[in-house]
C-alpha cells in the first residue's frame, strides 16, 4: 500500500515538475531586464501630466521601452504546449489549472506593444503568493490551501506580529 502511495506521489511531483520546467525553459526566453517594460516610479507618476491622482497605488509601466525577443511561432508553441498540458496525475491540479488559465487569457501580440507582455511576465515570475516549484507549492498549499495546517500557521504568524509590536 506505501508503495503505490509513494508511486503515486512520484508521478504526480514529475508532472508538476515538467509543468514548472515548461514555465521556467519558455521564461528564460522572455525579454531580459534591460529590455522590458520599465515601471513608473510614484515620482514620475506624480509629475505627468498625463497620468491621473487615481493611479498613484498602481504600477504603472512605460511600454515604450518594451523590446520583445521572440518569434511569434515561439509564443505560440508556449501558448499551445500550455492549453493542451496533461494534468492526469498533478499534485494540486486545481492550482495549475488556474494558473494555466491566467496564462491563457493574456494574448500578446510580437508586432505590437501591449499591456499583455507585462502581466505575462508577471503571471511568469517565480514568487512567494504564486510559486510554481513543486516543493514550494507544497509548502503554499500547507500554509494557505489546507484547513488545519493553514490556521495553525496564521495564527503562528498573528502571534509573531503581537510579539513584535
Amino acid at each position: 500500500m506505501l508503495e503505490i502511495i509513494l508511486n503515486i506521489l512520484t508521478l504526480g511531483y514529475r508532472k508538476n515538475n515538467s509543468y514548472y520546467k515548461l514555465i521556467s525553459e519558455f521564461r528564460i526566453k522572455l525579454p531580459r531586464p534591460q529590455n522590458q517594460a520599465k515601471r513608473l516610479s510614484d515620482k514620475e507618476i506624480e509629475e505627468s501630466p498625463f497620468i491621473p491622482d487615481s493611479f498613484k497605488h498602481i504600477s504603472v509601466y512605460d511600454l515604450s521601452t518594451l523590446k520583445p525577443s521572440l518569434s511569434e511561432q515561439e509564443l505560440d508553441m508556449f501558448l499551445n504546449a500550455v492549453q493542451e498540458f496533461d494534468f492526469s496525475c498533478v499534485l494540486f491540479k486545481k492550482y495549475y489549472k488556474r494558473h494555466r488559465a491566467n496564462i491563457l487569457r493574456l494574448k500578446p501580440s510580437i508586432n505590437q506593444k501591449s499591456v499583455d507582455w507585462v502581466v505575462l511576465q508577471k503571471v511568469l515570475q517565480e514568487d512567494d503568493i504564486h510559486p510554481l516549484k513543486p516543493n514550494k507549492v507544497f509548502i503554499h498549499h500547507l500554509k494557505f490551501e489546507w484547513k488545519l495546517p493553514s490556521t495553525i500557521y496564521t495564527k503562528l504568524l498573528q502571534r509573531k506580529r503581537y510579539v513584535h509590536h
